[in-house]
């Protein structure tokens, strides 16, 4: 039963569309949004306070 739901978003959101476009754009966001706070985190623990 549970494998009927994902095949359903699956083709919903293989095919192209509205739907498809807003889940690569969030992904994408979010993408870019963890990047922007993972790394400088990382810098500053790397490199400590480089001032």
């Amino acid at each position: 039963m549970a494998a009927r739901p994902l095949a359903r978003a699956y083709h919903a959101l293989a095919t192209p569309g509205p739907w498809s476009f807003a889940v690569l754009t969030a992904i994408e966001g979010s993408a870019r949004a963890s990047f922007a706070t993972v790394i400088p985190l990382l810098a500053f623990e790397v490199m400590g306070n480089a001032r």
